[in-house]
């Protein structure tokens, strides 16, 4: 189950072009950061 795999798999369906596939990489990335951060964190957030 790799995740790079599956985006680059996404890609030719979701039909994106290199800017599209930047935003997505961005927005992911963005995604695991902040769970990572959640993570982390002491607390939980509800």
């Amino acid at each position: 189950m790799n995740e790079w795999s599956m985006l680059s798999s996404m890609v030719p369906e979701m039909g994106l072009t290199s800017e599209g596939f930047g935003q997505l990489l961005f927005r992911f990335a963005r995604v695991k950061l902040q769970a990572l951060s959640l993570a982390r964190s002491p607390w939980i957030v509800a």
